[in-house]
């Protein structure tokens, strides 16, 4: 018997293709951080930095919007903190 596939079929290993399936689901922190990091932007840096631990992790697939929660959040708590510091006031 031969190790060779006849003509016009593919020899396939017992192991597979070698690449692993695309992760399908999405990481819920991660969207949960991406949301905050508008409204409460400490909350949302949080949930972004625990859901981009847990996506190096696991697979998922959300990465790109974890590392946007991170980078927003810094950005609008950078922004607030320098309204604040120049003696302006959301109130008055």
């Amino acid at each position: 018997m031969s190790n060779y596939a006849p003509y016009g079929q593919c020899n396939q290993s017992q192991y597979g293709n070698g690449y692993s399936p695309e992760p399908t689901t999405w990481n819920g922190l991660c969207i949960a951080g991406f949301v905050c990091s508008f409204l409460v932007p400490i909350v949302g840096l949080i949930l972004s930095i625990i859901a981009l631990t847990q996506i190096n992790r696991t697979g998922e697939k959300s990465r790109g919007m974890a590392i946007a929660g991170i980078v927003i959040s810094v950005v609008i708590w950078l922004f607030s903190f320098i309204f604040m510091a120049s003696g302006n006031s959301i109130f008055f």
